[in-house]
């Protein structure tokens, strides 16, 4: 439900995403409002959704597997990544789950095409998964991007040290993530890359 304050030219934005505005104010408490979104985004009369034409785009192909213990930070990534059209998307609250579900990913030769890690997990560290993930050899190539709430360079030189490949900020905001994980799918899915 949207509260605002019913004159127009009032507006707001929604999570970097879409802005509402009222562009009418009519009788009987209604207004009339204007919604613009990228064209990435479908606007349905009580949601938002990805665009289906959109998503059968660029990363429909795409399989995304993540390790993330933080149900919030997770339900951020989900909706991104649904967002930007990514076909598959799997995720794991654990390392142990983690590295367990990627070890029956390479035994049946489905592998993600890019791997996110959290860098503060329970129980085992994200540069241990990395690791684990760098002495299995079916999953040796894989590209791993850790995720990390820290910035600080002794932090990114460990995840690079166990064999990440990219390192990412965990970005404050939700128009940041977007725009972050989109460069990433750009770069890590380039067919040029893969080959």
């Amino acid at each position: 439900m949207l509260l605002f304050e019913r004159r127009a030219g009032q507006g707001f934005n929604i999570a970097g995403i879409a802005s509402v505005k009222v562009s009418e104010v009519r009788s009987g408490n209604r207004v009339k409002i204007a919604v613009e979104a990228p064209r990435h985004v479908q606007i349905l009369r009580d949601e938002v959704t990805p665009n289906q034409d959109a998503a059968i785009s660029r990363y429909a192909a795409i399989r995304i597997f993540y390790i993330e213990d933080d149900d919030g930070f997770a339900e951020l990534l989900d909706t991104a990544f649904a967002l930007l059209g990514v076909g598959s998307v799997t995720r794991r609250a654990s390392a142990e789950e983690g590295l367990e579900y990627l070890a029956g990913a390479a035994s049946t030769g489905d592998e993600p095409t890019l791997v996110l890690v959290d860098h503060h997990l329970p129980g085992r560290s994200g540069e241990a998964v990395v690791s684990g993930i760098r002495e299995t050899e079916a999953l040796r190539r894989l590209p791993v991007v850790m995720l990390s709430g820290a910035d600080d360079q002794e932090t990114i030189d460990r995840c690079f040290d166990a064999g990440a490949n990219a390192f990412m900020r965990k970005p404050d905001d939700f128009s940041g993530m977007m725009t972050t994980l989109e460069g990433l799918l750009s770069f890590w899915t380039d067919p040029a890359r893969r080959g």
